[in-house]
C-alpha cells in the first residue's frame, strides 16, 4: 500500500467528498470538497490523481483497470457519482477488501487523517487485516 500505490489515500477522501456532496457531483466540486478537507498542502497534480482515481474505479471510463470494482459512474461529461451510495462492498481479493474497508470508513475517521498519508495507509492495513481474519473464520 505504500510507495507502490500513492493513489490509494485518495479513494476515502473522493468517496467522502461524493457522500458529502449528495453522491453525485462535478468534478470541480469534488476536488473543491477534497481541498477543504484536506489538512495539509496537497501535491502539485492532485487534481489529476482525483481523476485519475475516479476514473481507474468506473466501467464508464475508458482508463478503467479491469479487477477493480466499479464504485463511481457517470452521470455527464464532468459529472460523476457513487454507483453503490448505500453499499458495502465484499469480495476477498486485495481491491475488494480496499474498497470495503473505503466504504465503511466513518466521515470522522477520514476527515481525522485527511492529508495524513503514512495514517492513513496504516488505518487501511488495520482494518484489512481485520477483515482478512473475519473471512478465514467465516
Amino acid at each position: 500500500m505504500g510507495n507502490s500505490d500513492e493513489n490509494m489515500p485518495w479513494l476515502p477522501l473522493i468517496t467522502l467528498a461524493l457522500r458529502e456532496l449528495g453522491g453525485e457531483a462535478r468534478i470541480l466540486q469534488i476536488q473543491r470538497r477534497i481541498l477543504s478537507m484536506n489538512k495539509k498542502r496537497l501535491p502539485y497534480n492532485w487534481k489529476a490523481n482525483v481523476r485519475s482515481m475516479i476514473c481507474r474505479y468506473s466501467t464508464d471510463s475508458p482508463a478503467y483497470v479491469p479487477g477493480n470494482p466499479d464504485v463511481f459512474y457517470k452521470s455527464s461529461r464532468g459529472v460523476w457519482g457513487l454507483r453503490h451510495p448505500n453499499d458495502r462492498l465484499y469480495g476477498t481479493g486485495e481491491t475488494s477488501l480496499l474498497v470495503t474497508v473505503v466504504t465503511e470508513l466513518t466521515n470522522s475517521e477520514v476527515r481525522r487523517l485527511a492529508g495524513d498519508q503514512a495514517g492513513l495507509e496504516n488505518l487501511l492495513r488495520t482494518k484489512i487485516a481485520a477483515k482478512k481474519r473475519l473471512f478465514r473464520m467465516t
